[in-house]
């Protein structure tokens, strides 16, 4: 199929083994790529009730179309694994400079599987592919780790996927660095590394071999008329990154306070986002390869207490979790919180969520200075955020409690309550997650869509792949004729057929491997759908794409379903139905499970699910995916 080399690399860690494979034109014509071809190979090669620290499980690395031509924002990789966090299917998305070298290389996905018995690092050329020894790098940060590779191979062209110390030691929210500045982070794919003994993927192609395409002058061509539009549309995020909307998040009611307990934090917000971020770590943007806009964050500051900062700063997620989350709003705490979970390889929204959950059990005396060796564990406190985050990454001291997550911590601190007071401590009510995973810094009691989005999720509570925090400000679908109003935020008939058409609308760029905020700043659906006919030569439609993004959701609900999960596993967490008393979800509905569930029914009637939630072959046959019937759970 044009626009792909229809090529995948597979690696045997355990027998050593590398060979190149075909991938189905039809494969790629349905799935375009990104997660959708990942869920395709992973439900037909790995067994149902895969344990994910096992030979069994397989990591897939991805790409889309547009990688071959230079594309604005096509620097996005994907990994799809199966998660040692929550169980199931999950995808993960980073930039920096791989994907593109990957590419050259004459592939569209990379296939890790087996296990090694020693480190060992990938290095991918025009040649080929060899596992290399990778003892002296283990032990490394992300950072580090990355220097050390280029020097090694003698090359600052280098670019490379790699894990931290985290994902070594198996730490389930351990994610995978690419060249120091962006990171795959949900899910704990970077543990599935460390399991695998495989510390890194380096990538360089010096070659000019180009993807065969239906018009590679028109795309190229577009390309550049892409990059002006782009340039100018995301002005704003350049400026600002991604935490440049962090006022209007909490004016809105999505920022996330006091671990999901708070309300307002309108007076403090302003220190953690804007000019004053900007001025205060003497900010630059950052790009990845082909991108106009440069929304990843370089700091280049001395903290007040002597340490030099010259690292990634931080973007929206870390302002939320590790900042507004913990009411910490003295940027250089954030900011070394920060930099903590990227040097260790961690998803810096879990690891904010698992500090807030410490600060929270230490408030209700549920874990105390003896617990924290003579540390306190204090909401607002930048010192104590700082700690925390070191216990949480590195599993240190009482962050033990997290080697399964935050469902695994909360048992752990109930079962304590017994041991000390006869009596289980309620820690299990507190935590606030969907399947493990821990919710990003977005609140879902915005919008009833939004909600039951975060519920069904295959990878787990998600704002980016549920495609629907525009609901909350009454915004439809209107690329996909789906319309919506702020009076249809609690609509319990209209909460199911939102959540699925914004999941599978945000499915639509994950398979184009291409990054979402290029979709704001002008790289609209018109403009991908005229991008992907100059590279492919097909004339998709807006409903045709949505129908891909169907196609993936469909197929990684079905490796869930084969995981265990059912209607039980779709759920909301307890704070969720807490009343607000101000700002602005104190004039909103309360959630209520009648209202939760009611909407959970209704997205299983538009999704074709049964009322469990399991996948149905009619489903199946209804978006062109009659070939893998024979992979749903009986």
């Amino acid at each position: 199929m044009l626009g792909y080399w229809g090529k995948l690399l597979r690696v045997n860690l355990t027998t050593g083994k590398i060979s190149t494979e075909t991938i189905a034109d039809e494969a790629i014509r349905k799935l375009i790529g990104g997660p959708g071809l990942a869920a395709e190979f992973l439900i037909r090669e790995i067994p149902p009730m895969c344990d994910p620290l096992s030979e069994d499980n397989k990591i897939v690395f991805t790409l889309g179309p547009y990688q071959g031509v230079n594309v604005p924002g096509s620097a996005k990789w994907v990994v799809s694994t199966i998660s040692p966090l929550t169980g199931g299917f999950v995808d993960s998305a980073g930039g920096g400079r791989w994907a593109s070298h990957f590419k050259k290389a004459g592939y569209e996905m990379l296939v890790i599987e087996g296990k090694s018995p020693k480190p060992v690092y990938l290095y991918i050329d025009e040649k080929g592919a060899e596992i290399r020894d990778a003892v002296a790098l283990w032990g490394l940060d992300t950072v580090d780790t990355g220097k050390k590779i280029k020097e090694v191979l003698g090359d600052k062209r280098v670019s490379a996927l790699n894990i931290g110390p985290a994902g070594e030691i198996g730490n389930p929210m351990a994610n995978i660095s690419c060249d120091g500045y962006s990171w795959a982070g949900r899910g704990g794919t970077g543990a599935v590394m460390g399991d695998k003994k495989l510390k890194a993927i380096a990538c360089y192609v010096e070659g000019k071999q180009t993807v065969p395409c239906a018009d590679r002058e028109g795309a190229e061509a577009f390309s550049k008329e892409l990059f002006k539009i782009c340039y100018e549309g995301g002005a704003g995020q350049r400026k600002y990154g991604t935490s440049g909307g962090a006022g209007n998040t909490e004016a809105a009611g999505r920022l996330p306070v006091r671990y999901w307990r708070g309300e307002s934090y309108m007076g403090q917000i302003k220190k953690l986002f804007g000019d004053y971020m900007n001025e205060k770590l003497n900010i630059t943007p950052k790009h990845c390869e082909n991108c106009p806009v440069g929304c990843h964050r370089s700091c280049d500051v001395q903290a007040p207490w002597g340490e030099y900062m010259g690292t990634s700063g931080p973007e929206y997620e870390c302002v939320g979790m590790q900042g507004s989350n913990v009411m910490v709003d003295d940027l250089f705490y954030v900011q070394k919180a920060n930099d903590i979970a990227n040097r260790s390889g961690c998803d810096n929204i879990s690891a904010g969520a698992w500090v807030g959950f410490l600060m929270e059990c230490y408030e209700y005396g549920w874990i105390t200075e003896a617990d924290l060796g003579g540390h306190s564990m204090k909401w607002g406190y930048g010192q104590d955020l700082v700690f925390g985050t070191e216990l949480a990454c590195y599993l240190k001291g009482i962050g033990k409690i997290f080697k399964n997550g935050i469902k695994g911590a909360a048992k752990e601190i109930a079962a304590k309550g017994v041991t000390e007071r006869g009596v289980e401590y309620e820690a299990e009510k507190i935590i606030v997650h969907c399947k493990n995973l821990d919710y990003a810094a977005h609140d879902p009691r915005v919008a009833l869509p939004m909600m039951v989005s975060y519920a069904t999720l295959a990878r787990g509570s998600c704002h980016v792949r549920s495609g629907s925090i525009g609901y909350g400000a009454g915004n439809g679908q209107p690329s996909f004729g789906f319309a919506f109003s702020l009076d249809d935020r609690f609509n319990i008939d209209k909460a199911g057929i939102a959540a699925k058409i914004g999941q599978d609308g945000s499915k639509v760029s994950n398979c184009m491997s291409m990054c979402i905020f290029l979709s704001g700043a002008g790289f609209n659906l018109p403009n991908q759908i005229k991008m992907l006919k100059l590279i492919t030569g097909i004339d998709y439609t807006n409903m045709d794409l949505l129908e891909v993004g169907e196609r993936a959701s469909n197929l990684e609900r079905a490796i869930n379903n084969r995981q265990g999960m059912r209607r039980k596993d779709d759920t909301i967490p307890p704070k969720m139905k807490m009343p607000s008393l101000v700002g602005h979800r104190a004039s909103l509905p309360v959630y209520t499970d009648e209202m939760f569930q009611a909407g959970l029914s209704k997205y299983y009637e538009a999704r074709g699910y049964t009322q469990d939630g399991l996948v149905t072959a009619e489903q199946f046959k209804k978006v062109g995916l009659e070939d893998y019937i024979q992979y749903i759970p009986a």
